[in-house]
C-alpha cells in the first residue's frame, strides 16, 4: 500500500521549503541507515528541479502554482511535480563542466545524479516531472 500526499504550491521560492519539509516528514517514517543523508540528497534534488520551474518554467509569470504528489511505498518514494509553465527539451541541457566553477547550472545534473529516476514530459495538461528515489539498494 502506498501514503500519497497532494500540495498545490505558489511557483516562489519562499514555497520550497515546504516541499523540503513534506520530504522530511514522509521519510521519517522510513527506517534506514544514514537517513539524514538520504533525507538531504533527496530534498536537494527535488528542491532544484522545482527552483528550476520557478525559474525557468515561470519566469516572469506571477500568481503561478504547481503541483506536488509524494508517492511512498514500501520501495520507494516517487514525487510528480506539474506546473502550467514554459516547457523545455532536458535533452539540449549540456551536463555542467566540474572544472568551469559558476553559480547556475547544476540543478538537473544533481537531480540526476542523487535520485535513481529523473524524467521530464511535456503534455498538453503541463510539465510533467517524476522524480524517483528506491529506498533500499
Amino acid at each position: 500500500m502506498s501514503d500519497v500526499i497532494y500540495l498545490r504550491l505558489p511557483a516562489s521560492h519562499r514555497f520550497l521549503n515546504v516541499v523540503g519539509a513534506t520530504i522530511r516528514a514522509v521519510l521519517t517514517r522510513v527506517e534506514m541507515p544514514h537517513a539524514e543523508t538520504f533525507s538531504y540528497n533527496v530534498e536537494l534534488a527535488v528542491h532544484e528541479i522545482c527552483a528550476n520551474i520557478v525559474d525557468h518554467a515561470y519566469e516572469n509569470v506571477f500568481d503561478a502554482s504547481f503541483d506536488a504528489q509524494f508517492i511512498l511505498d514500501e520501495e520507494r518514494l516517487s514525487i510528480i511535480l506539474i506546473d502550467q509553465g514554459r516547457s523545455f527539451d532536458p535533452n539540449k541541457i549540456p551536463p555542467p563542466d566540474l572544472n568551469d566553477v559558476h553559480t547556475g547550472g547544476y540543478g538537473l545534473f544533481l537531480a540526476k545524479e542523487l535520485l535513481d529516476e529523473v524524467t521530464y514530459q511535456a503534455t498538453q495538461e503541463g510539465n510533467r516531472w517524476i522524480l524517483v528515489k528506491r529506498l533500499h539498494s
